[in-house]
């Protein structure tokens, strides 16, 4: 198991409109955000210019704002395929993953609830595959594994992040420790499919070093390819 600490928003009753998003390393940093949602507060100053001003300040980030935070104790574990506690996670990843696809790309109907019912993949258990559940505070936050583990190149499968995580650097830290365990086997590279429509994975992967390929599959369901090279030098 590996762990670590995320800082996550807390519910703030000073200011409702003022809840930020710290790290404690700073890589994350501080951030406001005000969306159309924070009228409510808003209406009762609309009468004094004084706090009109003070608002709008405030929302440009011209006066600081208290701030909320929670501790949130992280970690990465093995985990079996069949655990209970994977398969919500798994069913939200299949349904925002293949949802958008009514038709695969070679014509025939996805079935979201048979591929939900199967699961992760079969291989990705020992001794050359990996299922990884990322926790937050004890509860399921994320999945990832890596697969083909007794070869030179290994596949990074099933890599989803529940929504309330996102943007935390979750999905990074489970990428990476995917990343660690394909060259702790020996794998010189590492790779993976996605779609193009999954804008954040794509970022991800591209932040994360790895780079675009030509297709190495012939998943019906993939229109990006991408491979990391774990050569010592690639990573300097």
């Amino acid at each position: 198991m590996t762990g670590d600490r995320l800082f996550l928003p807390a519910p703030c009753h000073v200011d409702p409109c003022s809840c930020l998003l710290a790290d404690r390393g700073g890589a994350l940093g501080a951030r406001g955000a005000f969306g159309d949602d924070c009228g409510q507060f808003l209406l009762g100053h609309r009468g004094n210019p004084a706090r009109g001003d003070r608002t709008r300040r405030a929302q440009n980030g011209e006066i600081p704002q208290r701030v909320s935070v929670v501790l949130v104790n992280f970690s990465l574990e093995p985990i079996d395929r069949d655990d209970p506690r994977v398969l919500p996670l798994y069913a939200d990843f299949i349904r925002e993953a293949d949802g958008p696809l009514v038709y695969d790309r070679e014509g025939a109907g996805i079935d979201l609830e048979a591929e939900i019912a199967a699961g992760p993949p079969a291989d990705l258990v020992p001794p050359n595959g990996v299922l990884l559940l990322a926790l937050a505070d004890g509860e399921p936050a994320g999945l990832g594994g890596v697969r083909h583990l007794d070869t030179d190149v290994a596949e990074v499968k099933s890599m989803y992040v529940a929504p309330p995580f996102r943007g935390t650097g979750l999905g990074r830290r489970i990428l990476a420790r995917l990343d660690e365990i394909a060259a702790e086997h020996g794998c010189t590279a590492v790779r993976l499919d996605t779609s193009n429509y999954l804008t954040p994975a794509v970022g991800l992967y591209r932040a994360a070093g790895y780079r675009e390929v030509p297709a190495y599959n012939d998943n019906p369901k993939a229109d990006l390819w991408f491979e990391r090279s774990l050569a010592p030098e690639a990573q300097e």
